[in-house]
């Protein structure tokens, strides 16, 4: 096994801990400082052997870390004296950080063959990391895998106690030492794709001959492709993919941005309004979840302006994944350097319109270009009311800057990063729209097995089974249904708060209440399915992606409709049973949380 104390050559000299460099510098000192102390003794010492012959004196000097010296008659110099001590107590220091080094590791290999119900992280970067120190958190035990550690990486794994193995986890060589047979679960966070895939292939494939439980998230960088494997995988129980852009568009969107701004009613005139400054792989995941979730109680759809200096070939990708999305929103791309005069014109352009509630994402992956576009603008945001949010680190000091200069509590902004999305999309557990999706996918069950009014079937539709056996599609549709739960109760006016909330409770909606946020669901879908490629047509045929449904509400038969309405009315349950309630938001405040 490569554990700490076998490293690679370029890490050598990079990983010593800080606590230490000091006393290696001291060795570095009092090592030559003794042998060069010893050889003056020796040239000055009377009785000494062979005094006067230089080479013999550095030879016996050297002898002085052996801890070996000859036999000394009478008084010795100084020099000598202070030399060989000099020399005796460099040695003994070198020989006891040897040996505790090697009894730590000795001690912590012999805790890796002991481990059971443990975590395995592939990939030391920021996400692994942050996976690690969040297991650790949890008291979990963890082990490290990666080829070649970052020396920060190596660090700050020995202050957390965590293995490291040093070696390919793609290969299948090293599940044996670090016991996936006797694991609870793997995480490949590796930077690129293509090593994740070959590791959760091979921890698949050594894994198959042992029937002990365990689950792999596989962090995979497009989204698009997420998608598409997550819906080839046959058993979705053992194998999840996981990107760290899609929860962070989801969060920002609904909750931490958001997308209406304090909500959009149903006689609100305004259309929603989302501006990308830069349009990377964070834009192209807001673009798509903004097009999924921004159908509003207005029956508006959200418009999407994106300001890139290469905006047409980020466009062209966009439409090869999503040749649909403008059937959901209204795009507009502009090829544009953001720090211009005629960037600047667009951007004063959107955020004065008066017909259009405005959000700007500036999503450049340099925050000091990310900084200076929202100082600059910051008299246009409070002026107009523009919500902004910003990619910036939180523990950048630019961040720590930007909060001291937003002074004015009249501007919205927000900084956000990938920093610790890992370690929150690492388990479905900790994401508390997953649990909400959850929820929603199980009361939309029980209606419609309450509606064929017969035991449970033996062969359940593949739309009505259990969620670990619920294809990925619908997975997808239940988390898009949960996300906009926050539109749907800032269109009304309300927000979800704990249950702690001195504020009464809206425990009911009437029916003219479900209506309206019946039609937003039934948008909501519309935009969902047209985006994934459905078209009209009857009889509905799911492998086709054909369906009967894509039409206007008021086209839909009056069962469908209902289907839609009893949805709506379940929201207070669903939220009571996540410890919240649905109350009334007090003038100016602040988009509610589903969070408890």
């Amino acid at each position: 096994m490569t554990a700490l104390h076998q490293l690679p050559d370029h890490l050598d000299a990079t990983v010593i801990p800080r606590a230490l460099r000091w006393r290696y510098r001291i060795l570095a000192l009092t090592f030559p400082l003794a042998w060069a102390l010893g050889t003056l003794g020796y040239l000055h010492y009377p009785h000494g052997p062979e005094r006067a012959s230089l080479s013999n004196a550095l030879y016996h000097a050297a002898q002085l870390f052996l801890l070996h010296a000859p036999h000394f008659e009478g008084p010795l110099p100084w020099t000598l004296e202070a030399g060989r001590w000099l020399a005796a107590l460099s040695t003994g220091w070198v020989l006891y950080a040897m040996a505790t080094r090697v009894l730590r590791d000795a001690r912590r290999d012999m805790r890796l063959l002991g481990m059971k119900g443990h975590a395995i992280v592939c990939g030391m970067g920021a996400g692994g990391l942050s996976v690690v120190r969040q297991l650790r958190q949890r008291r979990e035990a963890v082990v490290a895998v990666d080829p070649s550690p970052a020396p920060e990486a190596v660090e700050q794994l020995r202050k957390l106690n965590v293995p490291l193995v040093i070696e390919d986890p793609s290969l299948p060589g090293v599940w044996r030492q670090v016991r996936l047979n006797k694991a609870r679960t793997l995480y490949a966070l590796c930077a690129e794709d293509a090593a994740n895939c070959a590791i959760a292939t091979q921890a698949m494939a050594w894994a198959s001959q042992d029937a002990t439980p365990r689950h792999c998230y596989v962090s995979l960088g497009h989204t698009e492709l997420r998608h598409v494997l997550q819906n080839g995988v046959r058993d979705t129980r053992w194998l999840t993919f996981v990107d760290a852009f899609d929860p962070v568009a989801l969060r920002l969107l609904a909750q931490e941005l958001p997308l209406d701004h304090d909500g959009i009613g149903p006689d609100d005139p305004r259309q929603a309004h989302l501006v990308l400054v830069g349009f990377g792989r964070m834009g192209r995941a807001l673009a798509v979840r903004a097009a999924q979730l921004g159908q509003f109680a207005n029956g508006r759809r959200v418009r999407i302006s994106v300001i890139d200096r290469e905006a047409d070939r980020h466009r062209d990708a966009l439409l090869f994944h999503h040749p649909f999305i403008h059937e959901a929103a209204d795009l507009d791309f502009h090829t544009i350097e953001m720090l211009s005069a005629e960037a600047r014109a667009w951007v004063e352009a959107w955020c004065e319109d008066p017909d259009t509630l405005t959000s700007l994402v500036i999503g450049f992956d340099r925050p000091g270009v990310a900084l200076e576009v929202a100082v600059q603008l910051r008299p246009l945001f409070e002026r107009t009311g523009t919500r902004v949010a910003v990619r910036m680190p939180r523990h950048n000091g630019l961040t720590r800057l930007l909060d001291v200069t937003n002074t004015s509590k009249s501007v919205h902004l927000h900084c956000f990063d990938l920093d610790d999305s890992f370690a929150q999309l690492a388990s479905a557990d900790a994401l508390p729209l997953e649990k909400f999706a959850r929820d929603i996918h199980a009361a939309y069950v029980a209606n419609r097995l309450a509606g064929i009014g017969s035991d449970r079937p033996a062969d359940l539709p593949e739309e009505l089974r259990d969620w670990p056996e619920l294809k990925e599609i619908y997975r997808e549709s239940n988390r898009q249904q949960a996300a906009q739960m926050y539109f749907k109760l800032r269109a009304m006016g309300w927000e979800a708060v704990t249950q702690t909330d001195t504020r009464p409770a809206i425990t009911e909606f009437d029916a003219a209440t479900v209506e309206v946020l019946a039609v937003m669901e039934h948008n909501r879908w519309l935009a969902e399915r047209r985006m994934a490629g459905w078209r009209f047509g009857a009889p509905s045929d799911k492998p086709r992606r054909q369906s009967e449904n894509l039409i206007p509400w008021e086209q839909l038969p009056e069962p469908i409709r209902e289907y839609d309405r009893s949805a709506i009315r379940t929201i207070p349950a669903l939220l009571a049973s996540t410890g919240l309630k649905i109350c009334r938001r007090p003038d100016g405040a602040a988009a509610g949380s589903l969070e408890s």
